[in-house]
């Protein structure tokens, strides 16, 4: 009985399949997932970072979705939006959104207001936190 237990022991720590190997193997995997993960988040932030610095954004297609949700969303008014730019501050002026050629209208088309550029900004460490 006791040659049987070391024997199928033995067979498993070869197979690999003992249960400290099994847990070990699953630890192995996840942290190799996990700093592959990070390297792919830091590389992705420094190409952002590098293309933000480039210049401003143009983002037509958030401008399409942001109109398409307000005026589903609205019974009572229409927006138009030409486009929106994403900027990235420089010497310690915070980074921001522009919305360029903003519409106000009523239901029937009556022009309400408008607006040529609009910006938003935000400070990078507050989103941050």
């Amino acid at each position: 009985m006791a040659f049987s237990k070391r024997g199928r022991q033995r067979r498993e720590q070869a197979s690999g399949r003992s249960v400290g190997g099994l847990i070990g193997n699953v630890i192995h995997a996840v942290l190799r997932l996990a700093f592959g993960a990070t390297v792919l988040a830091v590389v992705a932030a420094g190409l952002m970072y590098v293309r933000l610095s480039q210049g401003p954004i143009h983002l037509p297609y958030m401008a399409q979705i942001a109109v398409q949700a307000f005026n589903n969303d609205s019974a009572r008014f229409k927006v138009g939006l030409g486009d929106v730019v994403l900027t990235v501050g420089s010497a310690g002026s915070p980074a921001g959104l522009q919305f360029v050629d903003f519409r106000v209208s009523g239901v029937g088309g009556e022009p309400l207001f408008a607006i040529p550029r609009l910006s938003a900004k935000f400070d990078q460490t507050d989103l941050l936190q």
